[in-house]
């Protein structure tokens, strides 16, 4: 039930797990027909197919995980996350249109796949911050909710009678905060009192959860079921193509919203100022 009151009260929450869902289709074509793409192109070649596993790990995804919490705090989620799309995008375009077939090169191959550490570890760790803030979210509802129903002595309407907290008018939404620095990490704890805290449900698992649902459940098996059936009706080069497209795309439409955001807070904070 939190959760609803969480999606009603922060409607991005969909915007975010669409994003997530269109990230695990992505994925999953690469994870699913990449390997026999790659043999169409170039043969039964296991030491290429090898190396681009190693640069994968290596090369590609182990330094961005040890850089990517830096990366959101300076420049925010959203732009993290078109960050990691549209590196989608270009990996997606360049298999599309310069891989060659038969040409027994292997830098060409093993250049694109280095940004698997945007595409793959940047937007993973921008997932799991995504979650955690929302569940920060949740419980300082829950947290509402539980302190009026102990001090009252009857259940609060919570999403008619909560007023906006100082948290949330300081901070609005972060995910409109389009550049500078991501305040994911500063809400304030929630103080409850021993009643409360006894009752207390922890939403981080739920949240972790309903994000990797939507990625790993559903987005990986909507994304390798539609790969499937998009192969056998168009090339694989085709099946690239759309994808890289449909990556880009997807930044401008994360982009127009986070804008539609900025500007609908910015008249919201000017008819506050001039009815105060």
């Amino acid at each position: 039930m939190q959760i609803l009151r969480l999606f009603y009260r922060y409607p991005s929450l969909l915007q975010h797990c669409f994003i997530i869902f269109c990230f695990g289709i992505l994925t999953a074509l690469h994870w699913s027909y990449f390997f026999w793409f790659l043999k169409d192109m170039r043969g039964d070649d296991s030491l290429l197919m090898g190396l681009c596993l190693f640069v994968n790990s290596f090369i590609g995804e182990i330094p961005i995980f040890l850089i990517a919490y830096m990366i959101i705090q300076r420049i925010g989620p959203v732009l993290s996350l078109c960050i990691s799309l549209s590196s989608f995008g270009v990996r997606y375009l360049c298999y599309g249109y310069l891989i060659k077939k038969g040409t027994g090169v292997y830098w060409d191959v093993l250049l694109i796949e280095t940004l698997q550490g945007l595409c793959f570890s940047l937007f993973y760790v921008c997932m799991t911050h995504v979650a955690q803030f929302y569940a920060n979210k949740c419980e300082k509802m829950t947290a509402f909710e539980l302190t009026e129903t102990v001090e009252n002595g009857h259940s609060s309407n919570l999403s008619n009678s909560r007023p906006p907290s100082v948290d949330d008018v300081a901070e609005g939404e972060f995910e409109s905060n389009i550049s500078g620095q991501s305040k994911m990490n500063s809400l304030r704890p929630v103080v409850l009192t021993p009643q409360c805290e006894n009752k207390m449900i922890k939403p981080s698992a739920t949240m972790q959860g309903l994000t990797s649902g939507c990625y790993e459940g559903l987005g990986l098996g909507v994304g390798s079921l539609l790969g499937g059936f998009l192969i056998d009706q168009i090339s694989v080069f085709s099946i690239w193509r759309i994808s890289g497209f449909f990556s880009l795309a997807l930044v401008l439409f994360n982009l127009i919203i986070e804008l539609i955001k900025v500007v609908r807070r910015k008249l919201t904070n000017g008819r506050a100022a001039n009815d105060g």
